[in-house]
């Protein structure tokens, strides 16, 4: 047939289905399908009754609700003995992220047996080294348990484990029995089918698996095309995440929002605390036993005292566990692994991102934490790192390690000294820091402000008092010197009466401490008597000028202002006009001037031409003798 494409939010994905029992595999479980181990009182393998192998686990038909009446599941042998430690290990090889769903119950072997589970049967189904133990309560007649969890892509492994531990007669025994598995992206599934994404992934469509959400990203639904950024104040640094996590005091998020940073600055209701004079600083390497000192004390940029332990290859040899602290960074920010932690070579360990390590010879190395948090208790700081590598113990291998760091104030500590306690409960390492940087940073609120009396001295001071249940703080705020205040009673001579502004054509006095004054204590009896000489001083109306103007001082400035303005326009006016006449009587004058060049060089020819008078005052100076000059000449002619 024609092949189609996985649309939106599905995915082409193989299903390795067993999830209606395992009678397809012809009542016999082949080695490729299984590894069978055992331990204690186990029956021998070579039995005849066991040709094919199969003898601490075997496959049996079981009562069932569907088409044929019966399931067929994996149990362990009935020929067991009565104290062994029985596992089957199915291995995985998924192609994408998917999911793994089994269910089983526990079975007596007479079906009308109303007995309970003996204490000494246990059941353990584990699932990429996480473990899950099997509730007992669980069987065919109630209802069988289930298990069902997302897988990552990759080589993974299904442990199905049964542990006798006791004596239990024929006729009481349990079986404990795996009824089905289901693992969708199991290479052995066969041709694919459009299967549903899985939350935390992101299905675009056409794609072959499913898609995990980048770091910085989460999906808390399944069955999505898209995934969604993690929301301001939280990170997720994993892919294939279902949430992000929530960055708290003492952290930020960086710009992806991948990573809560330490900011080693911490505000909380109990305090503030300052760690940043802690960053570059390595504390170690310590050890849990007495060898010399374990160069506990921080030093900047590099490991601890190590000239006085045994040669670090000698520690190696011996795996000698030892611990590296950085609180504000990077244990191997510096880039010194060879002397810190290395490369767990073998289990792919994060330690180039840990706060904290644990360092157990040149090959191997743990990660004891990258997520930082902190809370306060009774004035303590505590720092918690999470996220380590999985924890040791396969009881808690679900888990991963972590580290706590309780400070402790020592403002003579700088920048102190780093002491391992224990390890408590498992995978959780204990640590405690002596340090000034344990003390919280001092605020205006760490001091109590107290001013004395007068009494009889001369002067009463303020005085900052640091608060008992803030004694341990150090530096931040500074408070200020003592202040004095003299203890000198006012009197009536350090008053000045002063007119209110005019209002309803009255003002009314007041008194005012002047100026030299201040510094004075107001004893209540000298106000007292202010207010009664104040009763005997009349009010008083307001100047005409106020009342014409106005009935406020700002009306009266006003006033003054519109006159100044227009007394300045006036006097420009007065001088353009003045400044205008100057300019045409001085043009006049020296039009005149010229007339009179033209004149004396025309009588140089013999041609006289009587001036004209054009009225003008300077001109007309000379007219009465100019007059008597001709009225002369014309005596003479007659």
């Amino acid at each position: 047939g024609k092949c189609e494409k996985c649309p939106a939010k599905t995915a082409a994905i193989p299903i390795w289905d067993f999830s209606d029992g395992f009678d397809h595999l012809g009542g016999i479980l082949p080695a490729e399908f299984a590894t069978q181990t055992c331990s204690g009182s186990c029956i021998d393998c070579s039995a005849t009754n066991h040709p094919n192998g199969d003898c601490f686990f075997e496959l049996a038909s079981y009562p069932n609700r569907d088409s044929d009446g019966t399931i067929v599941g994996i149990r362990q042998s009935q020929y067991m003995g009565n104290y062994y430690t029985a596992q089957l290990a199915i291995p995985l090889q998924l192609i994408s992220d998917g999911t793994i769903e089994v269910t089983y119950a526990f079975v007596h072997t007479d079906p009308d047996s109303t007995d309970a589970v003996p204490s000494t049967l246990n059941a353990m189904i584990t699932i990429d080294g996480v473990d899950h133990q099997l509730d007992d309560s669980r069987t065919l007649t109630v209802k069988p348990g289930k298990i069902k969890l997302d897988i990552k892509q990759g080589e993974r492994q299904l442990l199905f484990t049964v542990v006798q531990d006791g004596v239990i007669e024929l006729e009481d025994r349990f079986d404990v029995v795996l009824l089905s598995v289901k693992v969708v992206g199991e290479l052995r599934g066969g041709n694919p089918t459009c299967v549903k994404c899985t939350a935390g992934h992101y299905c675009p469509g056409n794609t072959e698996s499913f898609v995990p959400c980048p770091p910085g990203y989460y999906n808390y639904a399944p069955n999505m095309d898209r995934c969604v950024k993690c929301q301001a104040g939280y990170a997720q640094k994993d892919e294939g995440s279902q949430f992000c996590n929530y960055c708290g005091t003492g952290t930020y998020t960086n710009d992806n929002q991948t990573l809560c940073i330490n900011s080693c600055n911490i505000s909380s209701f109990a305090g503030n605390w300052d760690l940043t004079g802690l960053r570059g600083l390595v504390f170690g390497p310590l050890t849990k036993s007495n060898l010399g000192d374990a160069g506990g004390r921080g030093n900047s940029g590099g490991a601890g005292n190590l000239s006085m332990l045994p040669p670090v290859e000698a520690l190696d040899t011996l795996n000698i566990e030892r611990f590296f602290v950085s609180p504000c960074n990077f244990v191997n920010e510096n880039k010194c692994m060879d002397r810190t932690c290395t490369r767990n070579r073998e289990r792919g360990s994060t330690v180039e991102d840990a706060y904290a390590c644990q360092r157990i010879n040149a090959n191997l190395s743990y990660s004891l934490g990258d997520d930082v948090s902190y809370t306060t208790y009774n004035g303590k700081l505590t720092q918690y790192l999470t996220g380590g590598d999985k924890c040791h113990s396969s009881s808690l291998s679900s888990l991963t390690r972590r580290t706590n760091i309780t400070f402790v104030c020592d403002p003579t500590e700088v920048p102190g000294t780093l002491s391992y306690i224990n390890e408590y409960p498992s995978c959780q390492f204990n640590f405690a820091l002596n340090s000034r940087y344990g003390c919280p940073v001092c605020s205006a609120a760490s001091f109590q402000v107290v001013t004395s009396d007068c009494g009889d001295d001369e002067f009463k001071v303020t005085k900052y008092y640091k608060r008992s249940d803030h004694s341990s703080c150090v530096g931040g705020f500074v408070p200020p010197a003592d202040v004095k205040v003299s203890c000198r009673k006012c009197t009536n001579s350090d008053y000045e009466i002063i007119w209110s502004d005019c209002e309803n054509g009255i003002q009314k006095p007041t008194y005012e401490l002047k100026k030299t004054s201040i510094g004075c204590i107001d004893a209540k009896e000298s106000q007292l008597a202010r207010e009664n000489s104040l009763a005997s001083i009349s009010v008083r109306e307001c100047r005409k000028i106020d009342a014409t103007i106005g009935n406020n001082s700002f009306t009266v400035g006003l006033f003054f202002v519109t006159i100044g303005i227009a007394s300045a326009v006036a006097a420009a006016y007065v001088f353009y006009k003045r400044h205008a006449d100057l300019s045409v009587r001085y043009q006049r004058l020296n039009n005149n001037a010229t007339g009179h060049l033209e004149m004396a060089d025309h009588d140089d020819f013999g041609h006289d031409e009587e001036e004209e008078d054009d009225g003008d005052d300077f001109s007309n100076q000379n007219a009465p003798a100019k007059g008597a000059a001709t009225q002369s000449s014309a005596v003479e002619d007659a």
